[in-house]
Order: C-alpha cells, then sequence, then structure tokens
C-alpha cells in the first residue's frame, strides 16, 4: 500500500551538488532529535470517534430520519482556511443548520451574540484552560486546545466536527496524520519529516536561500495555503537567537508569471505540493536555473493523505524551530 505522503529532496542536490557530501553527518542533529521526541508539538491527536461524538452533540436532536445539514463556521480567517485545506465542499449551508463558533476574536464573539438572539442551535469551541465552558443557551461547548490557531487546529476537534459534516472523511484524515506522525520516530537518514526540515534548514543557512515559495496545482491550492500560513505564523518572526525570516509565498503551478519571477531569483526555494505523478515541465526548467525544487506528493486526492500532508508539515515546522532555536 503506497504511503499517502511522500517526500523527494533530490532537487535540492541538482541545485547544488556539493551538499550531498555533507548530508550523511547527522550526530548534531542528534540531541535535537530526542528532544523533539520527548515533547511532541503534536501530542494527542482526537479521536475518530471523539469527533463523531462531537458532531451528534454539535447537530442535537433531529427528526427521525432527517439528517444534519453541514454545519456553519464563525472564526477567524486562520480557522476558516484550515477547514478549507481539507478540501472539503463547503457549499451554501443551509439557514437552519447549527453554527460552530471559535470565539475568542471580537468580531465573532459578536457574531455568535446575534446567531443565539435569532435561535439557532450554537456550539463554541476553545480551550478549557482547566475550566468548563458554559456555552450559549441550547447550544454546546466542544474543548479544543487547539481551537485558537490556524496551524495545528487543522487536525483540532473542532475543524474536524466541521468537515465531517461537510462530508470529510475523518476517520481516513485521522489515519493519515498518525501514519505520518509515526515515521517522526524513524531514524534520521530516512525521516520524511526531518529530509524536508533539512532541507530548507540548509538551503537558508548554506545556500543564503531563506525565502520559501510554495507552487501547488489548483486542487491542491487550499491546502497550499493552509502551508504558507502556518509557516508564517510559527517561523517568521524574530527570536532571540534568529533575525526574521522572510514571509513565505504561494502560487498555482500553472501561473506563469509567477514561474517566470521565481526563475529569476537566486534567494527562494521551492516546496511543490502535488499528487504523485509526473513532475510538471515548468518544475524541470526551475531546476535548471538552479533553484532547489523539494517535492511533497500526495497518494492521492483524499483525506487521508491530506491529513498526512498536514502532520507532515507541522511536523516539519517543529523541528525548524528547533534547529533555527526558535521559542516554542
Amino acid at each position: 500500500m503506497p504511503q499517502p505522503v511522500t517526500v523527494s529532496i533530490s532537487g535540492l542536490f541538482r541545485a547544488a551538488p556539493p551538499l550531498r557530501r555533507r548530508w550523511a553527518d547527522v550526530a548534531a542533529l542528534v540531541p535535537a532529535f530526542h528532544r523533539i521526541r520527548t515533547t511532541p508539538w503534536l501530542s494527542a491527536l482526537p479521536t475518530a470517534a471523539s469527533v463523531a461524538e462531537t458532531v451528534v452533540a454539535i447537530a442535537g436532536k433531529r427528526p427521525k430520519g432527517r439528517p444534519a445539514p453541514a454545519f456553519r463556521l464563525l472564526a477567524q480567517p486562520g480557522a476558516a482556511g484550515a477547514l478549507l485545506a481539507w478540501g472539503a465542499p463547503v457549499a451554501a449551508v443551509e439557514r437552519e443548520a447549527p453554527v460552530v463558533a471559535f470565539v475568542g476574536p471580537p468580531q465573532v464573539d459578536a457574531a455568535v451574540e446575534k446567531v443565539v438572539a435569532s435561535g439557532l442551535r450554537v456550539a463554541v469551541v476553545c480551550p478549557s484552560d482547566g475550566e468548563a465552558v458554559e456555552p450559549p443557551p441550547g447550544g454546546v461547548w466542544v474543548d479544543d486546545a487547539w481551537a485558537g490557531e490556524g496551524a495545528r487546529g487543522v487536525l483540532g476537534v473542532g475543524v474536524l466536527s466541521v468537515a465531517s459534516s461537510h462530508g470529510v472523511d475523518v476517520a481516513a484524515g485521522l489515519r493519515g496524520a498518525a501514519g505520518l506522525l509515526a515515521e517522526a520516530n524513524e531514524p534520521l537518514a530516512n525521516n520524511p519529516i526531518w529530509s524536508l526540515a533539512r532541507a530548507l534548514r540548509v538551503a537558508a543557512a548554506e545556500l543564503g536561500r531563506d525565502g520559501v515559495v510554495h507552487l501547488a496545482a489548483p486542487e491542491l491550492e487550499s491546502l497550499a495555503a493552509w502551508v504558507a500560513r502556518s509557516q508564517a505564523t510559527a517561523l517568521s518572526a524574530a527570536s532571540a537567537a534568529v533575525a526574521a525570516r522572510p514571509l513565505p509565498v504561494r502560487a498555482e503551478l500553472g501561473d506563469e508569471d509567477w514561474l517566470s519571477a521565481i526563475s529569476g531569483c537566486r534567494d527562494v526555494v521551492v516546496v511543490v505540493w502535488q499528487f504523485a505523478g509526473s513532475t510538471p515541465p515548468a518544475l524541470e526548467s526551475l531546476g535548471a536555473e538552479g533553484i532547489p525544487v523539494l517535492l511533497v506528493q500526495l497518494a492521492a486526492n483524499d483525506a487521508e493523505s491530506r491529513g498526512g500532508a498536514f502532520a507532515l508539515w507541522l511536523s516539519v515546522l517543529q523541528v525548524l524551530a528547533v534547529l533555527e532555536q526558535r521559542a516554542g
């Protein structure tokens, strides 16, 4: 059975062959490797059963034979983008559908007050901080430690519950995420998480390519948007040890203007998000220009592959934060 997500970093060595000689030296990485294994950033993924229970609680009692409509989401753009990254067919939602609100931002809280006043059922999603939260009358509270994040929140019970109501196979998504996280303990030499993180770090430290451009086919544009946003929020700010880094950008693979602009850059590395198959000719031209091209290939356009991609990238961000001596 093919892996839901695979990583290829050969484009780094084609762009800079001398780096291959130093790639096998992993001794200096061992302390960081053990530190991350003992303090995972993505501990305690929700279970498919807990998400299913949450969906039922949000939907409430329904007339016999009538399924609950897809939930409506009220959230800051990062959380809304995390839902879209699942590839959910988020079409028009019925007016009487339950509302799921990631409370905290003033605009969301104000919208919740209006929804409650209209008599609709509201589920509020937020961390417990050690104390239970009183939901609106007739509503429910969903405890989600990652609800305030557009990054890890993509794998939180709040986003997963809304995604499930829109037809996403959450069980498959969590299976893909858990499978990828299991690979985090693989040896450094063939660890996909560390390979991608090291490639990005080497490109920045050894080649001066600190900018990252994420390219994706239209079908994965929402995923690439989430990837770039989560990288920006996790790594772009300055720390006590390192300066601020350039904000990542994203573009579609078919955008010739973008590809032309990238070809003329000498301070970027390209990360391509695509489905398994042939590499687009445009990427060959970027490689010919000496630009490192790193590939992340999803086995299919399905929930399991996307779940694996989310876990991969979030783990890469944690590794990079440690390698760059950033807080968090």
